[in-house]
């Protein structure tokens, strides 16, 4: 069940990832193009991480550039208090 949710988010990032260096090699004249899919290639990525390894959705089942920004801070905030506490600990 949870690598059906991550997946199509995985599969979207990589087909941008892919644009993005296709745009950058083949079209040199469209850096703002190459930028944008790279831009959305790190966005489904993490919508990916945030569902596969923090068991996170959104309310309402929409995701917004916001509310994937949010969550990847408090994510990173307690990794960093995990790790401290756990430093603190030994």
């Amino acid at each position: 069940m949870a690598e059906e949710l991550w997946q199509p988010y995985w599969e979207r990032a990589k087909e941008n990832l892919r644009a993005a260096e296709v745009l950058c090699h083949n079209e040199p004249s469209l850096p703002n193009a190459a930028t944008s899919r790279a831009y959305y290639a790190a966005f489904h990525a993490t919508i990916a991480l945030l569902i596969a390894h923090c068991d996170y959705r959104p309310k309402g089942g929409e995701w917004s550039h916001d509310q994937v920004q949010a969550q990847l801070k408090l994510t990173q905030e307690f990794l960093t208090a995990s790790q401290t506490l756990l430093e603190k600990s030994v």
